[in-house]
């Protein structure tokens, strides 16, 4: 094997590699998946997406009954469909888990958006970071 075959060989194989990692391999929805767990006396969402995204900011700023977190997709295609992901959610520990979250929502298809939104049956204080190596976020809320 030549060394330009070779390095043609590493060059196709790396870019396969950041494709599947940041570009392909969706669902064609945005959000992968939602997990929902305790820790001590807060819950956290954790919420995956299919590729690359970068958190903005969130609405309103430390509490309230709904939570708007803005986002931004970076380099993935992802859909501009607004859906619930409500039967996405997978609990760990949480026991009449409608009594804290009413509602999650994808909304790409919205001026602004995309956003997630979270809808809370009782008024919460949250904290919203970036988690999973820009593939997440993470919501920590506990009730006031």
């Amino acid at each position: 094997m030549s060394v330009k075959s070779l390095i043609m060989l590493i060059v196709a194989v790396f870019a396969g590699y950041i494709y599947f990692t940041y570009l392909g391999g969706g669902s064609g929805q945005m959000v992968s998946d939602v997990f929902v767990s305790n820790d001590k006396n807060e819950k956290i969402v954790d919420v995956d997406f299919n590729g690359p995204v970068r958190y903005l900011g969130h609405f309103p700023e430390a509490q309230g009954d709904i939570l708007q977190v803005k986002f931004r997709s970076i380099a993935y295609k992802g859909d501009r469909d607004n859906y619930s992901l409500i039967d996405k959610l997978r609990l760990q520990g949480i026991v009449g888990m409608k009594e804290y979250i009413e509602d999650i929502r994808y909304e790409g298809d919205v001026p602004g958006g995309p956003f997630l939104i979270l809808r809370f049956t009782k008024p919460v204080t949250f904290a919203v970071k970036e988690s999973g190596g820009l593939k997440g976020l993470q919501i920590r809320y506990k009730q006031l």
